[in-house]
């Protein structure tokens, strides 16, 4: 007996239909943020009055005298019905105020990520050449125009470092010093060494020439250096990472400056700004800065990434859903009376 047919629901032709065009214009999520933000202002309006009323609003609605049991539980059972519509409409009205905020979010998203995204499509034409692609900034020296990786990073002198092909072939210690030596699957050799004061990786080829030099700290800042077959230094790559916390602002910043080989300096500084408000909302802004200085000292400046999440509740912690459990078992006790 085979499969019986699907007789439920139905997807809408858009979500698989190839040839389907999706038109999402931003301001139609703001105008329809301000709908729903007007749904919700008018049920936080009858919060204090009608809402009341299912509770009786002060008159007697009971519907037994007590002299039956049944009766006493069919009071009970209203009361209980009464109290879970009231819990419901609260949480209707929470979640009205919410839908708003989404809804902004997504036209920031569509308003300011257009650029990024072609950004990155070039990229992916650039990846599989595609013709006409432009190669984009800020790629390692040994990703080269017509040629595999394999191929660029033997003629860079690079070795390969996939760590999924090496091999442990010897662990040394010296008090809180620990280095471990990888073979390659090129024939080259990686050293990792872990010491009080964080990382240092060095990659050598199967000639033993230096490829390359990895230094990381605690916080989790690093320096990279890069040499060809020669031993000359191809580029220096440094990130660093910062947090300044200002009354209720934490400006948080991961900065990138790679230099190559001809003095061209190329520094990325991603920004995230988070705004702790007084009535315990947070609102966010994210952008990226990129600055490139050539060799003749002349500089660049460009600001993109833009994107501003306008106030939100603290995000929920696990101690936050604990804590709403608990009251939600709490609250269910009072009302069964056990």
């Amino acid at each position: 007996m085979g499969e019986p047919p699907y007789s439920g629901p139905v997807a809408a032709a858009w979500t698989y239909d190839g040839n389907a065009v999706i038109d999402a214009d931003s301001s139609t999520f703001r105008g329809y943020a301000t709908n729903v933000a007007a749904i919700g202002t008018n049920l936080q309006d009858d919060m204090m009055g009608p809402v009341m009323l299912v509770n009786g609003g002060g008159k007697d609605v009971s519907l037994s005298t007590g002299g039956f049991p049944e009766g006493s539980y069919c009071d009970q059972l209203t009361s209980r019905n009464a109290s879970e519509i009231v819990a419901f409409i609260q949480d209707l009205r929470q979640n009205l105020t919410a839908i708003p905020s989404c809804a902004h979010i997504l036209a920031d998203l569509y308003e300011n990520t257009d650029n990024a995204s072609g950004a990155t499509l070039d990229a992916v034409n650039w990846a599989f050449a595609v013709p006409g692609a432009d190669k984009p900034a800020n790629l390692p020296q040994y990703l080269a125009e017509g040629k595999t990786i394999e191929q660029a990073m033997s003629e860079s002198g690079a070795a390969d470092i996939n760590p999924n092909d090496d091999v442990l072939i010897s662990t040394k210690s010296y008090g809180p010093v620990t280095i471990y030596e990888y073979r390659t699957a090129s024939g080259g050799t990686r050293k990792v060494t872990h010491h009080p004061g964080g990382t240092t990786e060095v990659g050598y080829d199967k000639k033993g020439n230096t490829v390359y030099e990895v230094t990381t700290d605690l916080n989790g800042d690093s320096v990279t250096t890069s040499y060809d077959d020669e031993g000359e230094k191809v580029s220096t790559t440094t990130k660093e990472s910062t947090e300044v916390i200002r009354g209720g602002t934490t400006h948080s910043q991961v900065t990138t400056t790679a230099v190559d080989a001809n003095g061209n300096e190329t520094t990325t500084t991603r920004h995230i700004v988070t705004t702790k408000h007084e009535d315990g909302t947070e609102s966010r802004e994210y952008y990226t800065l990129t600055e490139k200085k050539d060799e003749d000292g002349k500089v660049t400046t460009e600001r993109t990434d833009e994107r501003y999440i306008p106030r939100q509740p603290p995000a929920v912690t696990t101690d936050d859903w604990m804590r709403q459990t608990d009251d939600a078992l709490q609250r269910a006790t009072m009302r069964t009376g056990l």
